[in-house]
């Protein structure tokens, strides 16, 4: 509306035009956040606002999650600050207070953690007051002069022996409801309901060791109530995505304790905010593992580099940790910071910033040598395993040899994805003595295994040994049984049965002490996919790939 161009021909005063102006751009306001006013409820959802901001009674397990970008008002200096309040029934306080800041210009990575007693913890929306012995920090849902709650805003004061901050948060984007509901199941036995916001304005002042000055710049807050125990059991990598067009994503996987990661709802979620109308919430994606890097006393190891495919939004987007330096202790060890992230959504390009929160460790590969082995021959696959398979490391392997065991070893085949290779005719010579190294390594060849053959071996070329053995396997493809039978007697007292997965992960062993004809192996278990049968009998070896279909 343009003021130059009323028409005041009927009179009307000018005050009646501006408060008609006033009026239009207030309520254009409000109906363009409709959402932002108490009580709210979305639509499904088993959220409602102000009550889900406060405390739970009934739930174990409780946190209240904020984190923020911010640059110095004075200095220019970019800083992170994330601050979470635990509530845990398992403790003989209430919970746990963790605060870090990091200046990130200059690396500094300042944590606090303390126990706390929650003086008031309201169950109608945010407001805590927490006893820390040694002081008080507050975080409370800002009132207006009549006390009337202003949704959706907040203030947060906390301070350790070297930090210290006072933040003013005011949420701009719709919640976003995980799971469309609120409630989901994360790992086997554990739920949760939760959900963020992704977007929020937030000023105020920063303390640091020879810094206070004033701070602006973006948060996200996370809420989740449950009986999760993150301390125990099943670990995770969790990501908050904040994109340049808009977009925000929270999302993450989560390991077995045996470090498989199931293709499966309760194991993996990835939920977009795209704008106010629109959100998308699904379990069909891909995290990819593709660097690894230590903990700042190296005593640990953690993903440093994902890559994230979502094709119903054509997203493909590459996150990278920002400081490695951001590793609480309490209460116990796990990275805790920024993250960048770049790549393509719909053919463009985004970028973005966020955080991660990494509670998965990771171990270097630990392989050993099957075959070659005593009566080994040419026929006979270079086979070896894997002890402490991982799914978030995968690795590939390089195979080498040293002629007549003296000089240098030279590439045999690089690059394998199988923990076996059956040797063609051209790769080494018969009747010459090799020794044969090993090697397993991951994307980024951070995390490496190399084994060596303790012996000489010669490749002389016999029948081929499947042969002698006579076994017959059935079926294959298989489903929830395997069944492996001879005409002939071999399976009896010095047969050795192993069954591995195609990376290297024992998953059956067997040892026979008595003659028998048949072994049935039970796979109604096993995960869909490749798998490699290994029966063995003094010298001799049978080697053979089979296939899950269920």
């Amino acid at each position: 509306m343009n003021l130059n161009k009323i028409d005041m021909s009927n009179n009307i005063p000018m005050k009646i035009y501006i408060l008609f102006l006033l009026f239009f751009l207030l309520f254009n306001d409000i109906y363009s956040q409709s959402w932002k006013n108490y009580p709210y409820i979305p639509e499904n959802s088993l959220i409602s606002f102000p009550k889900d901001e406060g405390r739970h009674i009934n739930e174990p397990t409780e946190w209240w999650y904020v984190f923020s970008h911010l640059k110095g008002e004075e200095t220019g200096n970019d800083y992170t600050v994330m601050l979470t309040f635990f509530y845990r029934d398992t403790l003989s306080f209430d919970g746990l207070r963790i605060f870090n800041i990091t200046n990130e210009t200059t690396g500094d990575f300042f944590p606090n953690a303390s126990p706390v007693i929650y003086i008031v913890n309201s169950e109608e929306h945010l407001e805590i007051k927490a006893n820390l012995f040694t002081h008080t920090e507050t975080w409370t849902t800002k009132t207006d002069n009549q006390g009337i709650l202003i949704p959706f805003q907040y203030n947060l004061k906390a301070h350790s022996p070297s930090t210290a901050i006072d933040l003013d948060m005011n949420v701009i984007k719709k919640p976003l409801i995980l799971a469309d509901t609120g409630f989901l199941y994360q790992g086997i036995n554990n739920y949760t309901y939760y959900y963020s916001f992704t977007g929020m304005e937030i000023s105020g002042s920063i303390t640091i060791p020879g810094i206070t000055e004033n701070v602006s710049g973006t948060g996200w807050f996370d809420k989740q109530y449950g009986n999760f125990h993150p301390e125990v059991g099943e670990k995770y990598e969790w990501f908050s995505i904040q994109l340049s067009n808009g977009m925000d994503i929270n999302t993450w996987n989560i390991f077995t304790t045996d470090n498989l990661l199931p293709d499966s709802s309760i194991y993996k979620s990835f939920n977009c905010y795209i704008n106010d109308s629109s959100f998308h919430n699904t379990s069909n994606f891909k995290i990819e593992h593709l660097g690894y890097f230590y903990s700042p006393d190296s005593s640990r190891i953690y993903g440093r580099k994902f890559r994230i495919v979502e094709e119903l939004l054509k997203m493909n987007l590459i996150i990278e940790i920002q400081n490695p330096n951001c590793e609480p202790q309490i209460p116990f060890p796990f990275y805790e910071g920024p993250i960048k992230i770049e790549g393509l959504v719909n053919g463009k390009h985004v970028d973005g910033k966020g955080f991660a929160e990494l509670l998965h460790i990771y171990e270097f590969p630990d392989i050993e040598i099957i075959a070659p082995s005593e009566g080994w021959d040419f026929n006979t696959p270079v086979k070896w395993t894997l002890h402490n398979y991982d799914e978030g490391r995968p690795l590939a392997y390089n195979i080498l040899t040293q002629k007549e065991g003296i000089g240098e070893y030279i590439p045999l085949i690089t690059g394998l994805t199988d923990t076996f290779y059956n040797l063609k005719v051209d790769d080494l010579a018969y009747d010459t003595l090799y020794r044969f190294m090993i090697t397993a390594y991951s994307v980024d060849t951070f995390l490496v295994d190399t084994v060596y053959t303790n012996e000489v071996f010669k490749p002389n070329a016999i029948n081929n040994i499947n042969n002698k053995l006579d076994l017959i396997i059935s079926p294959n493809p298989f489903d929830n049984e395997i069944l492996i039978s001879t005409n002939n007697n071999h399976l009896k007292r010095g047969t050795n049965i192993l069954l591995i997965t195609e990376e290297g992960k024992k998953v059956y062993s067997k040892s026979i002490y008595e003659k028998l004809t048949k072994i049935r192996i039970n796979t109604s278990d096993f995960k869909k996919g490749i798998y490699i049968l290994v029966v063995t009998k003094g010298n001799s070896i049978y080697i053979k790939k089979l296939i899950k279909i269920n």
